[in-house]
């Protein structure tokens, strides 16, 4: 086990399914290892405080440290392997220099340790169809 979500266990390509409203979404998760989200746009934020940029810095991304440059709500948009957009929000560290976006599968769990915080990010989910 790599990771649990919900009392689901996760592992490196693992599918959760879910039945909300008499519908059963599965969502695909990559565990990354990942202890905390992170983004390099700063769009990407709902909500955003900066930080002095000495003050703070993330390793294990690159070779050397990384400035973390602020913190916030990050909005991560992702599909399922059925075609549904999802919006989820998770608190994350803005990292300009980083080279992609991470979603931290145990933060995002430990953020929805209920079903009900799991249902409201599912209630954002939408079908390609209505893009």
């Amino acid at each position: 086990m790599l990771a649990l979500f919900n009392n689901v266990k996760l592992n490196f390509a693992s599918k959760v399914s879910i039945n909300f409203k008499s519908q059963t979404l599965v969502i695909q998760f990559f565990y990354t290892g990942a202890s905390v989200s992170l983004s390099p746009n700063k769009d990407d934020f709902i909500n955003f405080t900066p930080i002095v940029p000495s003050k703070r810095t993330i390793s294990g991304i690159s070779t050397s440290p990384e400035q973390v440059l602020g913190t916030g709500t990050m909005k991560c948009i992702v599909y399922t392997d059925t075609g549904y957009r999802c919006e989820i929000l998770t608190e994350a560290l803005y990292v300009p220099t980083a080279q992609l976006r991470i979603l931290s599968v145990c933060q995002y769990q430990e953020e929805h340790s209920t079903l009900e915080k799991v249902k409201e990010d599912i209630q954002r989910m939408r079908s390609p169809k209505s893009m």
